[in-house]
Formats: C-alpha cells, structure tokens, sequence
C-alpha cells in the first residue's frame, strides 16, 4: 500500500510540474541565441520573443542544384510590457530578416537544419538563431 501512495503522490508531483509553463531565458541585446519552437527569451521589464514556428521552408536542399536558393519563413511572437504583435521573418532577404518592436530590432541569422532531399525536417527539429539590438 506504501508503494502505491507513493507512486500516486509522484504521478501528482510531476503532473503539476509538468504543466508549468517554460520561463523565457534572459538575453542580453547585442548577443545572438538560439531557440528551439515554442521556446522564449526576455529582456527583463522590455521584450519577450517566442519562436512560435516555421511557416515554410523552402530553401535548396544540400544535396540539389537550384537555379535560386529558396526562403524559408519563422513566425515570432513578441510582447512588451503593453502590446503583443506576431512576426513572419525570411531567410531569404536583408529587408525580410529582421522586424522593430518598440525600440528594439530583431534579426533573424539563421535557421537550422538546412534541408536535404532525402529528408523532411519535422516542426521540432528546427532552431533559430536571432539577436535583438536596441539603439
């Protein structure tokens, strides 16, 4: 009977835990990071960005010769202390990899891993790696 309560109390323990929701790590403007999808980083009392998503992917494979490189899309959203906006940022373009929130500018410089012809990339292998700057 011991054993049963204990294993009960348990399930309970990391139910509860379980659904906690993920604290954003801290960042630092200036550094670039990575995030996986569904994951967030805060500038404290300033800006939370969530790697909601990627959209579309689709960049050349590695292992293909294309006549154009492709794009893929990231869906980032982003809160500050009094609004929440959803950003789509490309791979593809200069002007399309980075979008301003408040003061702050984020950039996207990577999404990883690159495709192959050989393999889909399922929603949870992706990382994205940004970096947020502020004047």
């Amino acid at each position: 009977m011991t054993r049963d309560l204990a294993g009960v109390i348990a399930l309970v323990l990391c139910t509860s835990a379980c659904t906690k929701p993920i604290q954003p790590s801290v960042i630092y403007p200036g550094l670039p990071f990575n995030l996986a999808p569904g994951r967030a980083v805060a500038i404290p009392d300033a800006l939370t960005v969530t790697f909601d998503r990627v959209v579309s992917d689709s960049r050349c494979p590695t292992d293909v010769t294309c006549i154009a490189a492709g794009d893929a899309v990231v869906h980032l959203i982003v809160a500050g202390p009094a609004s929440r906006v959803e950003r789509e940022l490309h791979t593809a373009s200069a002007d399309t990899s980075k979008t301003t929130v408040d003061t702050y500018t984020i950039h996207l410089i990577d999404l990883t891993p690159y495709p192959r012809s050989t393999r889909v990339i399922p929603p949870t292998d992706y990382t994205v790696t940004l970096q947020i700057t502020s004047p």
